[in-house]
């Protein structure tokens, strides 16, 4: 169907369908169309009757030329690529030719859609639904971040004086290598040793009158037995103290003991005068009554009489003289021996006092020479392990340096590197022993060098304070390698002691679209609430 066949059933169309409407388009269709002249026609018209087919075939250019003679000489099924272009490029140019000719509401019915749009679309809809996909099946890492700094796993031993002193001798320099042992510096000690001399004087004095008293205590002066090398003085003068005292001590008793002796001789005198009396009486007693008998008989005299009541009455009396002295005797006899009693108990509680004190003393005189060995032993200083010697603070002989002041560090070796990095409070409920661990160093960039895999060793299980962090809490990363994996100038970075790093940890895995669905839900359980 031509361009002027499919006008006119449009035209139709519309004249059926807006009636006196339709006529007066169609009116106004050909008065603009067909009542024009062919130089009104326009620069289609003109581009074909003039320009093309108005103009010499050698004006014509090189599609003509290509047409007529690269094309129309040859056959058909060796035409090619031109052919199927001209072809192809005559009908479309016909197709837009019969679009042109209609009016601007019919142009706009009749002309198809641009592919493009419906192609884009197509796109979009499609790249949408794959990105939608593929972020619902695909995963990333949850990462937790931390900052920290790697140090030796021996950690670095600072080097601190226990006492102020006067530094006589410096052995080593920084870099330097030492042993374990190895003297580092000297210091004056001179006061250390005097008072170690002093104390340890003390405590032979101290020992010797431990084992003094021991050996009286137990009554054996053959049990003091001084140590070997100690001060003769101080021996002589304990042996003297010990026989002093244990003279003096069997002094007493044996006058307690005499008294005892004289008391009990006396007494048992009195026991035997007063038996004696304790037997006469009883006769003296019957002689008086067969006197009486005598008297009453005129046999004897009264003076008799008289004479026989008197030694009754002496015998009585020197019984009761006998009792009352033996009653004396017995408590001067108790008295004596409790007095002795006494002598030995108290001898025995100050020997024990006096021990007890010279142990105490012994005791504290140990400790004190203990801690002069250690003053003096410490004005010595000495490497704790094997490292190399770092920061350096005293280069004089002679100076001075302070208790606790930091003199040098030793950073082990052999010993491995590990990291003491601090995590966040916010982010700690995920982290655990044995999780993973990429270590980026701060003085090799990680898009260049790499990083280093690592795994948590140790999490603490309190928070300590950080001045710029706040609340966080420490842990110990163990580093598989020390060498990042990348080179870079034809080498490779190797960490070292005291670089910093930052450390991130892999806590677990999620969905793509769940960390942009997050923030929405997060807001949708936020939102509507009163604050």
């Amino acid at each position: 169907m031509t361009a002027r066949q499919r006008m006119t059933e449009a035209m139709n169309k519309l004249d059926k369908k807006s009636g006196f409407l339709g006529k007066a388009s169609w009116l106004r269709d050909k008065a603009l169309l067909c009542g024009k002249s062919w130089w009104l026609y326009g620069k289609s018209w003109l581009h074909d009757k003039v320009l093309s087919h108005g103009k010499p075939w050698w004006l014509r250019g090189k599609s003509w030329f290509d047409d007529k003679v690269l094309s129309h000489g040859k056959p058909w099924w060796l035409r090619g690529k031109s052919w199927l272009r001209g072809k192809w490029d005559t009908a479309k140019r016909e197709e837009e030719l019969d679009y042109q000719f209609l009016p601007a509401a019919l142009e706009v019915l009749e002309t198809p859609p641009a592919p493009f749009a419906r192609v884009a679309l197509i796109l979009i809809v499609s790249l949408v639904t794959v990105v939608i996909l593929w972020a619902f099946f695909s995963h990333m890492d949850i990462t937790v971040q931390g900052s920290g700094v790697i140090v030796p796993k021996g950690k670095v031993k600072v080097i601190q004086p226990l006492e102020p002193g006067i530094v006589t001798a410096i052995s080593v320099r920084d870099g330097q290598m030492v042993r374990q042992g190895e003297e580092l510096i000297t210091m004056d000690n001179t006061g250390a040793s005097a008072d170690r001399n002093t104390i340890a004087k003390e405590l032979t004095t101290a020992a010797l009158a431990v084992s003094r008293l021991e050996a009286q205590l137990q009554g054996k002066p053959e049990d003091f037995v001084p140590e070997p090398g100690a001060d003769e003085q101080v021996v002589g003068t304990q042996r003297r103290l010990l026989a002093q005292t244990m003279r003096a001590q069997e002094e007493r008793l044996s006058a307690l003991d005499q008294e005892i002796e004289r008391c009990a001789a006396e007494r048992a005198s009195i026991e035997t005068n007063l038996e004696r009396l304790t037997v006469a009486l009883p006769l003296l007693q019957q002689l008086m009554a067969k006197k009486n008998n005598l008297a009453k008989k005129k046999l004897i005299s009264q003076a008799e009489l008289l004479q026989a009541k008197i030694e009754i009455n002496d015998a009585r009396h020197n019984l009761a003289a006998a009792k009352s002295d033996l009653a004396g005797v017995e408590a001067r006899l108790a008295k004596a021996r409790e007095e002795r009693e006494m002598a030995v108990s108290e001898y025995q509680r100050d020997l024990l006092g006096q021990l007890a004190e010279a142990r105490s003393k012994r005791e504290q005189l140990t400790h004190s020479l203990e801690k002069a060995n250690s003053q003096q032993a410490h004005a010595r200083l000495v490497s704790p392990i094997d490292g190399i010697v770092q920061n350096l603070a005293v280069h004089t002989v002679g100076g001075v340096v302070t208790a606790a002041q930091p003199l040098m560090a030793i950073v082990p070796t052999g010993a491995g590197l590990e990291i003491e990095a601090k995590v966040a409070d916010k982010d700690i409920g995920f982290v655990a022993e044995g999780q993973p661990t990429s270590v980026k160093v701060a003085a090799y960039p990680h898009t260049r060098h790499g990083d280093l895999p690592g795994t948590i060793e140790w999490v603490a299980r309190d928070s300590i304070a950080d001045e710029k962090l706040g609340m966080v809490y420490p842990i110990r990363v163990s580093l598989e390698k020390y060498e990042l994996p990348n080179e870079v100038n034809g080498k490779k970075g190797v960490a070292v002691p005291g670089m910093t790093v930052t450390t991130d940890i892999t806590v677990g895995r999620r969905r793509v679209i769940e960390y942009f669905l997050g923030p929405i839900l997060r807001y949708r359980d936020e939102s509507l609430r009163e604050m």
